[in-house]
C-alpha cells in the first residue's frame, strides 16, 4: 500500500509540476516584449538570394493597442512609418506624402520588404487567450511546447512549436506551421540582453521555409519599458512628422 501511494503522489507531483511549467512559460512568453508602454531603437537586416537591404528604426508602443514605428535610415528611406491602433495600421510615404490604411486582405502581405508581415505587427493574439497551449516533451536544458488556435479564433496557424529554456523560460525558436502541417516559418531567438530591469533575446532571426538563403533579422539596440509617452504620440499627424532621434 505505502508503495502505490507512493507512486500516486509522484505522479500527481508530476501533473503539478507540469502544469505550473505551462503556466509560467505562457505568462513569461506572451509578455516578453509587452508592457504598459516602450521606447526603442532596431536594426533589420533583410537578406534574399538576390539582394541585401538594412534599415534603422526607431519605435513606440502603448500596451499592445498602440505603436509607431518611423525608419531613420538609409536616407532614402528616412522617415518612412507605420502606425498601429488597435488591429488597424496605416503606412507613410514621405515621398509622396501620402498615407495608407493596410486593408484586410493585405494583413498576410510583407513589411517593409521584410519576411515579418502586417498582420506580425498587429500582435493580436496572445497564448495564454487565443491558443490551446501543451507540454510536449522536455530535457535538462529546454522545454518544448505546442500552441493550437482556439476553434474559434481567426489565426492563419494550424500550430505553433516553441522550445524554450528551462532555467529562465526564454524562447530559443518558434515554429509556425500551416494548416496542413507543413512548417512555413522558424523564428531563432538570439544575443540574450538585460535592457533596464528586463532580460529578452534582443535578435529575432526570421527564416521562412519556401525560399533559400532568404532571413530577415531584427536587431534591439536601445530598449526601455514603462515609460511615459504622450497618446500624441500615435497618430497620423505623429506619422506624417519628421523622424527625431530621442
Amino acid at each position: 500500500m505505502l508503495r502505490i501511494l507512493t507512486v500516486v503522489s509522484m505522479m500527481i507531483g508530476a501533473v503539478y509540476a507540469s502544469d505550473t511549467a505551462l503556466e509560467e512559460f505562457v505568462s513569461t512568453f506572451d509578455d516578453l516584449y509587452r508592457s504598459s508602454s516602450s521606447r526603442g531603437r532596431m536594426r533589420m537586416e533583410i537578406t534574399t538570394p538576390h539582394w541585401e537591404r538594412e534599415m534603422e528604426m526607431l519605435s513606440w508602443t502603448h500596451g499592445q493597442e498602440k505603436m509607431l514605428i518611423k525608419v531613420i535610415s538609409p536616407r532614402r528611406e528616412r522617415n518612412m512609418g507605420t502606425l498601429k491602433v488597435g488591429t488597424e495600421l496605416w503606412n507613410y510615404m514621405p515621398r509622396t506624402e501620402r498615407i495608407t490604411k493596410i486593408p484586410p486582405s493585405m494583413m498576410m502581405s510583407d513589411w517593409m520588404g521584410s519576411d515579418f508581415t502586417n498582420d506580425d505587427l498587429t500582435g493580436a493574439y496572445t497564448l495564454k487567450d487565443d491558443y490551446e497551449v501543451s507540454l510536449v516533451q522536455e530535457d535538462s536544458e529546454y522545454r518544448y511546447f505546442s500552441a493550437v488556435p482556439q476553434k474559434d479564433r481567426a489565426i492563419i496557424w494550424g500550430e505553433l512549436r516553441i522550445q524554450v529554456r528551462r532555467e529562465d523560460n526564454l524562447p530559443v525558436k518558434q515554429e509556425f506551421y500551416d494548416e496542413h502541417g507543413e512548417l512555413v516559418r522558424i523564428m531563432n531567438f538570439k544575443n540574450i540582453q538585460t535592457f533596464g530591469d528586463r532580460t529578452i533575446p534582443a535578435t529575432l532571426e526570421l527564416v521562412p521555409q519556401d525560399e533559400e538563403n532568404r532571413k530577415t533579422v531584427l536587431h534591439y539596440l536601445d530598449l526601455e519599458f514603462d515609460v511615459t509617452l504622450s497618446q500624441d504620440r500615435f497618430s497620423t499627424a505623429a506619422l506624417r512628422e519628421p523622424v527625431r532621434e530621442e
